[in-house]
């Protein structure tokens, strides 16, 4: 289950990538997302847990679509704050450029 839930969430941030690095893509984000990160993952996530068949709360609670929407958030929250920390302690800060 862990395996298969990282493999899942390489999937989707590099699904994310890509997204974002196309200009033709990238302009399709930005009208409909703004430019979120987060909620382009949510939706990605969703949609890759239906190709995954990924549930996070698979002995509590089963839903057909409301658990991957669940998961797809839930993923991207996680995500999401992993690259930002990453970002943050290894990304280099110019001052007074």
């Amino acid at each position: 289950m862990i395996i298969n839930y990282f493999i899942y969430a390489v999937v989707g941030g590099v699904s994310i990538f890509f997204l974002r690095k196309f200009p033709i893509t990238d302009k399709i984000v930005l009208k409909i997302f703004n430019g979120c990160n987060l909620c382009l993952g949510v939706w990605v996530y969703s949609a890759l847990a239906f190709v995954f068949r990924m549930n996070i709360l698979q002995e509590y609670f089963y839903m057909n679509i409301l658990s991957e929407l669940i998961t797809g958030a839930v993923t991207s929250l996680l995500v999401h704050l992993v690259t930002i920390g990453w970002k943050s302690e290894f990304s280099t800060i110019v001052i007074g450029e």
